[in-house]
């Protein structure tokens, strides 16, 4: 079934700055399925169940609600949105992909600094 966010799960803006914080915490230097991993911890007190809510990649190669009887592999929708903050923060220069690897550009560097001074540490 095609997905359409629902309304309660959290924002991918968010997962963005959570992404940016994990980098930091990773050392600056991380892959993106590190950077997931850390974000998974940094929010797991706060997932909504539709958060938790299992998707995959569906036929037109598009994330999807998991249909019922499916077997392949499925991710919960927080861990897909956490890829795509982490792809919005390449697009907005906040991070520079290297050789598998991401890291921070000046810009990103200066946004993880306010978000810190904003109290979202974790």
């Amino acid at each position: 079934m095609k997905r359409k966010p629902n309304p309660e799960e959290t924002k991918t803006r968010t997962l963005m700055d959570y992404a940016l914080v994990a980098l930091a915490q990773l050392g600056g230097r991380a892959t993106r399925d590190q950077i997931v991993d850390r974000v998974g911890e940094l929010i797991k007190d706060h997932l909504t169940p539709a958060d938790l809510v299992p998707v995959h990649w569906g036929p037109d190669g598009k994330s999807a609600y998991v249909p019922e009887g499916y077997t392949g592999e499925t991710w919960p929708v927080w861990a897909n949105k956490s890829k795509q903050a982490i792809v919005n923060a390449i697009r907005e220069k906040l991070v520079i992909s290297d050789a598998g690897a991401c890291i921070f550009s000046p810009d990103g560097l200066r946004h993880v600094g306010m978000l810190a001074a904003r109290g979202l540490k974790q």
